[in-house]
């Protein structure tokens, strides 16, 4: 869903998917339908920064962070894969996100960075903290500094 052309996108969003699923993210519904979502909401988030924006207004990143906290301390790999390349396709794009409303992912991104092996995961919060401090902002510089994983990216890179 909502992986077609960007006219198939704005159809998708035009009946009101956005809100639905991020109602997903937040319910107790099972673990399957809620990565479906993420993976919807990444791919709309992917399709430009109208959309990107959309998703972020409409208030996906916090229960997303939410999933991945227990993500990363339940090790459950889908949901941390695809969480992570939502979240960084969430921080993609010009003009850049707005900071306030993607800022509070970077101690989730820190936490990932510095404790995830998997390549791909690795890869995807990488480059989250990319997007985020390429925005030509000090802020989002001095958030992903603040994070405390600068040391980490290094070695990663090396």
């Amino acid at each position: 869903m909502a992986s077609g052309t960007t006219e198939q996108t704005q159809q998708v969003v035009d009946h009101g998917v956005i809100p639905e699923l991020i109602k997903l993210l937040s319910s107790s519904s099972s673990k399957e339908v809620r990565t479906q979502a993420i993976w919807t909401l990444g791919n709309i988030s992917g399709d430009g920064a109208v959309f990107r924006n959309l998703v972020l207004q409409g208030g996906a990143v916090a229960p997303l962070i939410k999933i991945l906290e227990e993500a990363v301390s339940e090790r459950a790999e889908n949901t941390l894969k695809y969480g992570t390349w939502a979240l960084s396709n969430f921080c993609r794009g010009k003009p850049s996100p707005p900071y306030e409303g993607i800022k509070d992912a970077l101690p989730i991104l820190a936490k990932v960075i510095m404790g995830q092996e998997d390549l791909e995961v690795l890869v995807d919060a990488l480059w989250c903290l990319s997007y985020l401090s390429d925005s030509g902002k000090q802020e989002g510089i001095q958030g992903v500094i603040d994070t405390g994983v600068v040391p980490y990216v290094v070695q990663h890179m090396t």
